[in-house]
């Protein structure tokens, strides 16, 4: 087969070398081989990739390449490719010839330009009967005889294994809604994930290659934004392949609130204290959930019913009724209380708002600050002493002077 090399190596230099001028370069060639690593089964189907490529500044003459099979390959399956431009796409040079005395397949490229470069795919099957653990190199070399210089490529190492290796299945992205915490609660779900072997398998979740959870079916808190989460099972041998799921967190729906009365009197007989929102523009009445009640977040409290119109300026507003009975039986202190209420889309996503309101005892006690406060009242002050009827109701009194003092005094039926 020397013989034969050798006689095309001359045949191709002469044919493309003019006589009366000759340069003297260097052709190098990086070389790589393509093909399945770690664990294939008895009689798989192993796809190979030769490729060679001149990344000298001459002409590369006689150029081939040789790949010598593995005994434990079953060479009745193997089908060789032709050489392709790694450029153009096309064909260069014909099918590989396989030996079978030597295992060996020897490609012909010829005259390989600088820059130039080309591939061959060879197609073989694992012996079916090939034991268990037994290990598959394949690897191929490169001849450049103009240089001369021949390169090995990078070897594929593959291990037969009766055991296969099992599928990760991460589920289907989601798209969630975050709570007024700005976090959400996901549910994950690896329940597609398989093996063909039939072994128990384990879960590993990660992000960032950081374990978030483990199990089938975990549910685990994440922030808002763009979550990529990573799933590899493992069958007590060997991991999985990952696989991937996207989760996007989107965060509640801030609004300003304004909660009502802004001064409670906790030992009147109203019969409600009520949450007021204005959604922006863009939003319909059906986009308001009111089966779902609202809820009074410092408290735990959940509104009676939920009332949506559109207002004057064409917005939806919304007004949550919540028990004036539970509200003034809570733990809130006397003095300024901020509260917090959070309401519900259709969608499932949340709205939330704050507003500060001031919390009363009884009336007497609020009378009697009212009272002190107006006694010391300075007549010098011409809009209280000129008798200014704050609540309009014909009647300059002492519940003016709260009104006009910014007093925390509340009027509701049966106060009066």
């Amino acid at each position: 087969m020397y013989d034969e090399l050798k006689k095309y190596y001359l045949q191709e230099k002469s044919n493309s070398i003019d006589s009366h001028e000759s340069v003297v370069t260097i052709a190098r060639d990086p070389s790589v081989k393509y093909g399945p690593e770690g664990n294939v089964l008895p009689g798989q189907k192993l796809d190979y990739r030769v490729e060679y490529e001149n990344e000298g500044e001459g002409i590369a003459f006689g150029v081939y390449f040789t790949d010598t099979l593995s005994k434990d390959l079953d060479d009745s399956t193997l089908e060789i490719g032709p050489i392709i431009d790694v450029n153009t796409g096309l064909e260069i040079a014909p099918p590989g010839s396989y030996n079978p005395a030597t295992r060996t397949i020897t490609w012909f490229a010829g005259e390989v330009g600088p820059g130039q470069g080309g591939y061959s795919d060879v197609n073989i099957c694992v012996r079916s009967d090939a034991p268990d653990g037994t290990e598959i190199i394949n690897y191929a070399t490169i001849y450049f005889p103009s240089v001369p210089e021949e390169t090995r490529t990078n070897g594929i190492v593959s291990i037969v294994s009766l055991n296969q290796p099992p599928i990760a299945d991460a589920g289907d992205g989601q798209s969630v809604y975050a709570g007024i915490d700005y976090i959400a609660e996901v549910s994950l779900d690896g329940s597609g994930s398989h093996d063909d072997d039939g072994d128990e398998l384990t879960y590993s979740w990660l992000i960032d290659d950081e374990e978030i959870a483990t199990g089938v079916t975990p549910t685990v808190e994440l922030a808002c934004g763009e979550h990529v989460i990573e799933l590899i099972v493992n069958d007590g041998k060997v991991d999985s392949e990952p696989d991937y799921v996207s989760i996007t967190v989107i965060p509640p729906l801030e609004l300003s609130m304004k909660f009502t009365p802004k001064a409670l009197n906790v030992g009147s007989n109203g019969k409600w204290v009520k949450a007021h929102f204005v959604l922006p523009e863009g939003y319909s009445l059906d986009d308001v959930d009111t089966d779902r009640p609202g809820v009074i977040v410092e408290l735990g409290i959940e509104s009676d019913h939920i009332d949506v119109s559109i207002n004057d300026e064409g917005f939806v507003e919304i007004v949550m009724a919540f028990g004036r009975g539970a509200f003034c039986g809570s733990t809130l202190d006397y003095g300024p209380a901020e509260v917090t209420v959070e309401g519900f889309l259709s969608s499932g996503q949340s709205y939330y708002g704050a507003d500060t309101i001031k919390i009363m005892s009884h009336i007497v006690e609020a009378l009697n600050v009212l009272a002190s406060n107006w006694l010391e009242t300075d007549c010098g002050k011409p809009d209280w002493c000129n008798g200014a009827d704050v609540d309009q109701n014909s009647v300059v009194d002492l519940l003016d002077y709260g009104l006009f003092d910014g007093c925390c005094i509340e009027v509701v039926e049966g106060d009066r």
